[in-house]
This record gives C-alpha cells, sequence and structure tokens, in this order.
C-alpha cells in the first residue's frame, strides 16, 4: 500500500489533521484506538502530537574519518537505516562533520551561516525534506564574525527552523584557533508540529539552570547532542523536570523517559536508536495520587497507564514517592484527570510546599 504522507511528502501530522476533518483517507483504525473516535477534527491532530517517533544516531565505529565529506557520507548512510522507523525527529552527535576527523581545516573554512545551508547542512535539508522529518543538525556556525558550537533545527520541508548555541563550550573550543563563542544562557524552545523542544549540548550538562529554563519555557523533549555520553546526569535531569531526554553522542544514543529510565538505547551493533515517546504523560507525587489509583483504573481501565515507582519513598504522610499516569486514548487528557482526582503534578506539588515553607522561614 502507498503511504500517501510519503508520496505526496506532508508531514505526517497535517496529513492526520485533514483525514480527521473529512479529507482524504480515514486512519482512526491504523493508530488502534477505534473506540475512541471523534467527531472533533483536533482529537486526531493531538494523539499524533502526543506521540513522537524518535531516532538517533550516535559516532561508534565512524572514526577515526579522513574527511569531512567522507564523514557526513557516512552519517547520512547510517541514518538511511533508521528510517525504515519512520521518525518525526532524528537527533545528530555535537559536531558530527568534524569529529575525530583527520582532515585539518580552521573554524573560518568548517563555519556554516546559521540561516542558510552551507554544505553540510544543505545535505542534511535534503534528508530532512526527502524522509519528511525533522533533524538535529550539530555543526559550528558562524554570525558576525563569531563561531559557535551549534545545533541547527531543520523541518520536514527541509527549511533551518532555529539554532541552538552551547552556552557552555569547554576551555579549549574557547582558547582553540579563533575561538568558539558562548551562546546566552537561556536556551530558546522550538515549536514543531508535535510540541515543543529544547537543546543543550555536551558541556552544558553540568549547569542545571538552562535546563530549568526549558521547563519553564514548555520543553517537553531536550535533545543532547555530544561527545561524551552524559551518563546518569541525564537521567537525572530528566527525571527532575520531567521532559524526555534524547541524546546522541560519540559512544552512545539514548532515549530517557520522564521519570528518568532510559527507554532505549544505541548497541555496539547499532550505532542508532529508535522508540515512539508519548507526550500525553505526567509525573505526579505518591500522595495523594496513590489514594486515587483504584478510581482511575475502574473508570478509564486500559485507557491510562500507571506505574508506581517504589524506589522514591513515599511514607503516609509524605509526598516523596511518584508516579506516572499516562493516557493511551487521543480523547482523555491526563490533565483532565488529575483536574478530576485533585491531584497535583510532581512541579506544582514542590511549588506549594515552597508557599507555604516561604510563610514560615
Amino acid at each position: 500500500m502507498i503511504n500517501p504522507m510519503k508520496k505526496k511528502g506532508i508531514s505526517r501530522r497535517s496529513f492526520l489533521g485533514k483525514s480527521a476533518a473529512g479529507i482524504g483517507m480515514g486512519i482512526t483504525g491504523s493508530l488502534g484506538t477505534q473506540s475512541c473516535a471523534s467527531s472533533n477534527p483536533n482529537v486526531e491532530r493531538e494523539i499524533l502530537r502526543r506521540n513522537v517517533k524518535i531516532a538517533s544516531v550516535d559516532l561508534q565505529h565512524l572514526y577515526p574519518e579522513r574527511s569531512v565529506k567522507s564523514r557526513v557520507n557516512n552519517m547520512l548512510e547510517r541514518m538511511e537505516k533508521a528510517v525504515g522507523a519512520e521518525p518525526d525527529i532524528i537527533c545528530l552527535t555535537e559536531t558530527f562533520d568534524t569529529s575525530y576527523v583527520d582532515e585539518q581545516r580552521s573554524y573560518a573554512e568548517i563555519a556554516e551561516d546559521e540561516h542558510s545551508p552551507g554544505p553540510v547542512t544543505s545535505r542534511v535539508v535534503d534528508f530532512a525534506r526527502k524522509y519528511n522529518c525533522y533533524i538535529i543538525c550539530p555543526i559550528i556556525t558562524k554570525n558576525d564574525g563569531r563561531f559557535f558550537n551549534s545545533a541547527i533545527l531543520i523541518d520536514r520541508q527541509g527549511r533551518i527552523a532555529g539554532a541552538y548555541h552551547k552556552a557552555h563550550p569547554v576551555d579549549t573550543e574557547i582558547k582553540h584557533g579563533e575561538g568558539i563563542i558562548p551562546g546566552p544562557l537561556r536556551p530558546p524552545v522550538f515549536e514543531t508540529d508535535f510540541g515543543k523542544i529544547g537543546m543543550q549540548i555536551c558541556f552544558d550538562a553540568n549547569w542545571f539552570e538552562s535546563w530549568a529554563h526549558l521547563k519553564n519555557d514548555g520543553a517537553e523533549i531536550v535533545f543532547f547532542p555530544s561527545q561524551f555520553p552524559g551518563g546518569r546526569i541525564l537521567n537525572f535531569h530528566a527525571w527532575k523536570n520531567n521532559y524526555y531526554v534524547v541524546s546522541s553522542t560519540g559512544e552512545d544514543a539514548r532515549i530517557i523517559d520522564i521519570s528518568g529510565i532510559d527507554i532505549d538505547s544505541s548497541s555496539f551493533q547499532l550505532g542508532y536508536t529508535w522508540a515512539t515517546i508519548n507526550l500525553e504523560k505526567e509525573y505526579v507525587p505518591t500522595f495523594p495520587g496513590k489514594y486515587h489509583i483504584p478510581d482511575i483504573l475502574t473508570k478509564y481501565k486500559d485507557r491510562v497507564k500507571i506505574k508506581v515507582f517504589r524506589d522514591t519513598g513515599g511514607g503516609a504522610g509524605t509526598g516523596a514517592g511518584h508516579i506516572t499516569i499516562e493516557s493511551l486514548d487521543p480523547g482523555l487528557f491526563v490533565k483532565d484527570i488529575l483536574k478530576e482526582y485533585e491531584i497535583p503534578t510532581y512541579r506544582e506539588d514542590l511549588r506549594t510546599s515552597e508557599v507555604i515553607q516561604a510563610q514560615y522561614r
């Protein structure tokens, strides 16, 4: 069967919006949500916004490399292997085109304009357009004679949608040659057709304020192009801020849940990973959440998925433990469940406690 989205080169989500409105073929059944059909065209749009197909590619076995051209060729070949998962977005590694490449060139020679495709980004742009997906493309960029370690966001149509500049370059980046300039301390959040995303790069992992800014500004997924793997600190950022973290590094690629648990990671055999994540998911404190679980399950049954994390504590009278509540139904929103049962999110619970503490401090 011909995929109408590939045939026309249109967004998976814009296609669904048309289908829901009665234009094109009906695909509610293909989503496995036949019982949730709605006359509201926004419902089908919403479920596709919240179920996001992610792919992330690492640099394993791609170095040392002879030249920038061969590195880009090999990376695009590896990306091709992941497109069978039909990713909405693919994340590449920090300075993927030049890291561990024998060819020595200055920043002035390799840097590309962050607003228009250069030799490397133009090839990634073509890939994004061909496969109808977003791509996080980390390269060295230039602006007004200054150089940045950047992550370029390329959209499904192959347009440059924005750029994040590494806020905390390592000393050798700043001192080497012409020098990398640190980017703004407050990172931007980018709107995509599936939700809001942010980026952090490598050494940025050690400055928690930027990660908190991304959460406060609405990021639902944070992408982490890097050379070092990051390890447990990435799991901490995901848990602390309750968003997904997707890494692409010189050694591995990972997709981390809002609970801080790895969903999937690349392997020695495969230099890429993929997963479908659900943005319709919230992290709540055990108290009072645990008292409402029986009622939620009784009412919503298999329309929700609830997981209790025992290792976070949560004894009587405390909010230390945690639970995730996830909607599996495109017509059911977690925020409505929480409102119905008066359950705060984890962050709301902390803010309430801070207000009380401030009154008596």
